[in-house]
């Protein structure tokens, strides 16, 4: 994303929030990550405007508006309910015609939720799948 408004001399705000100490899914980690995407952020993008919120995305919600998002990445906890919870809470955050990008929503292992949610939102909204491998 940060390239990509850095390409594009977007005049935009980018927020990414963690608590960059990971969780039972991605891992945990310590202080080495934060330092790390900071020092990114820092050296590659200084005139970006960059925000890293550390912060668990149900306390870092009151500090944007309704209708304020135009791009909303969901990248937490991918339990079943964990993911429904931070979609139900941040779906009024996005604009009308703003995007919702989840994370591994063909992941079916363990307990992993996403892809349930994923078929449940099919049926209320307009949805293009883009299937990704890395």
């Amino acid at each position: 994303m940060c390239q990509a408004v850095k390409d594009g001399k977007l005049k935009t705000k980018l927020y990414a929030i963690d608590t960059w100490r990971g969780d039972e899914h991605a891992g945990f980690y310590d202080e080495a990550i934060f330092t790390e995407v900071n020092t990114i952020k820092n050296k590659y993008y200084p005139k970006q405007n960059i925000f890293l919120l550390r912060s668990l995305f149900d306390k870092a919600i009151t500090q944007f508006k309704n209708n304020s998002i135009n791009l909303l990445h969901i990248d937490g906890l991918h339990t079943y309910e964990a993911v429904k919870h931070d979609f139900d809470n941040w779906y009024k955050k996005v604009k009308i015609d703003g995007i919702i990008i989840f994370h591994d929503t063909n992941e079916k292992k363990d307990d992993f939720g996403v892809y349930q949610l994923w078929d449940k939102l099919k049926n209320d909204f307009k949805i293009r799948g883009i299937k990704c491998t890395i």
